[in-house]
């Protein structure tokens, strides 16, 4: 996945997901063997997207395969 990433209940890395950008989420599980590249900010006040266009959003639980 290829922008940022928006949990508003928890993000979900699986051991085959790769994100390129931020992650913003109250609640973050990242398994061995996926790969990020970008900042993580886990906090109870998720902020929102700024536009759909820079961005992936994603209700209730993220998960990234």
């Amino acid at each position: 996945m290829d922008g940022n990433l928006y949990g508003l209940e928890r993000a979900e890395l699986k051991k085959s997901a790769t994100v390129v950008g931020d992650i913003y989420t109250p609640c973050i599980a990242i398994q061995d063997g996926a790969v990020l590249e970008g900042d993580v900010r886990v906090h109870k006040d998720t902020p929102r997207p700024q536009t759909k266009k820079e961005t992936a959003t994603f209700s209730g639980r993220a998960k990234v395969a």
